[in-house]
């Protein structure tokens, strides 16, 4: 077990199914999902890839590039 806090998680889903799971993270995304789950959601993303939650948490093109190790 890793003990991380529920606040500190990122959860993402398209579907109702994955609604819990969005309702208890820190952060839930709908992810190009459909009209409930949009509606549910803390925030959506449906016009870019799984890239944009990285920027969308602040991550830079410059950060992306690094190795990191």
């Amino acid at each position: 077990m890793e003990n991380v806090d529920i606040r500190q998680t990122v959860a993402v889903g398209d579907g109702a199914n994955d609604l819990p799971m969005l309702s208890i993270a820190g952060l839930g995304i709908a992810f190009h999902a459909k009209p409930k789950v949009k509606e549910n959601a803390q925030q959506s993303i449906s016009t870019i890839g799984l890239d944009g939650i990285l920027y969308f948490l602040g991550y830079k093109d410059s950060y992306l590039d690094e190795k990191m190790y």
